[in-house]
């Protein structure tokens, strides 16, 4: 896997709520902005020269859901270090889709 970029961004209001825009009906919405927005995030582009690259990351990462990842992939990022749903310590795309967005 390749780290083609990292930086430390404060993400604003707008992007936090452009980002998650598709949860924007769960209860934790706002939580999870208000979150998101606390401080500075660590963001990374990487890639692999093959197909499947965000689902192998997607499966070093973990369910998004904490419970889930300490059940199903305890050595998973998000056991680690997740603390709830929306506090799962690391987000990634899910699909190519997201990867435009």
């Amino acid at each position: 896997m390749n780290v083609h970029a990292r930086i430390t961004h404060s993400i604003s209001d707008q992007e936090a709520k452009e980002l998650y825009s598709y949860l924007a009906q769960e209860p934790f919405y706002e939580a999870l902005v208000q979150f998101i927005t606390s401080g500075p995030s660590e963001l990374l582009l990487v890639s692999k020269g093959a197909e499947g690259v965000i689902d192998e990351i997607n499966e070093f990462l973990g369910p998004y859901n904490v419970e889930a990842a300490l059940k199903e992939a305890p050595d998973s990022l998000r056991a680690r270090y997740g603390t709830s749903d929306y506090k799962n310590a690391i987000d990634s795309a899910r699909d190519a889709g997201e990867v435009a967005r």
